[in-house]
């Protein structure tokens, strides 16, 4: 899953992220920031006018949350490894597979569950 947003909403995408970071466990994250140069054309309202062309560059931050750690470059600087399990508070809407999958894993062991939380989050 990529988040991704500019200027003012930047804030908006890092706490989507870190709320399902903190829903879904085993989440991987890669933070990158690109940038991107917009070009504005301005048409005049007036006849006899020039057209006005501005050029501006925006910052772009794109999170990338993903729970296969295969094609991850744990080395890049933007990596985050997952959210610890105890700090994880699982979403509430599980699917009925998911519940049935529950009931078998009651009463084993934390690290047996660990692996079997419902996958929410589609990879890309």
């Amino acid at each position: 899953m990529i988040f991704s947003g500019t200027d003012n909403a930047i804030h908006r995408v890092i706490l989507a992220a870190e709320i399902i970071k903190h829903r879904v466990y085993d989440l991987h994250q890669i933070n990158a920031i690109k940038t991107v140069r917009v070009r504005d054309l301005y048409e005049p309202l007036e006849k006899g006018l020039e057209q006005v062309t501005l050029q501006r560059t925006l910052t772009i931050l794109e999170i990338k949350l993903t729970k296969i750690v295969g094609p991850l470059d744990k080395s890049n600087i933007g990596y985050q490894q997952p959210v610890p399990y105890e700090v994880v508070k699982e979403a509430k809407y599980l699917s009925e597979k998911a519940k049935q999958r529950r009931k078998q894993f009651k009463g084993k062991e934390e690290d047996d569950r660990n692996c079997n939380i419902v996958n929410i989050v589609k990879n890309p």
